[in-house]
């Protein structure tokens, strides 16, 4: 049975990651357990996908998925916010895996699923005011 390329049974706010499994960009937001990592998503994908056998490697966080397996990569990891159906805003970064959203792989899953993804680039956005 084909995989979905992406899970969007969900409401709200949740943590996403983005892979590259067996070639194919992949798109997995959480489940929105109040302690839930990157990490676990990214396990619960390794697990989905058949992978069982992959190096895990420390990190502040606790020990999580290397970023890089032989049938996987993690391309980027973030939150994501559901606006409908169709339509999700994507931003933000991962501490443990050290990513951001790849707008690149939201573009490709989003033109093969129909999904509008609008990408939010936090980490360059500036704020300036003037004090009166």
């Amino acid at each position: 049975m084909a995989k979905e390329k992406i899970n969007k049974d969900f409401e709200g706010t949740r943590k996403v990651v983005q892979l590259k499994i067996d070639g194919e960009d992949i798109i997995r937001f959480g489940s929105g357990e109040k302690n839930e990592t990157h990490a676990d998503i990214v396990e619960d994908a390794l697990r989905e996908f058949g992978i069982t056998d992959y190096q895990r490697e420390k990190t502040d966080e606790g020990y999580q998925p290397s970023p890089k397996g032989e049938r996987y990569e993690v391309v980027g990891a973030g939150f994501g916010t559901k606006l409908s159906s169709k339509k999700i805003t994507l931003g933000g970064k991962s501490r443990g895996y050290c990513k951001q959203i790849s707008k690149n792989e939201a573009y490709q899953v989003g033109k093969e699923t129909g999904t509008n993804f609008l990408i939010s680039d936090f980490d360059n956005l500036s704020i300036s005011y003037e004090k009166k």
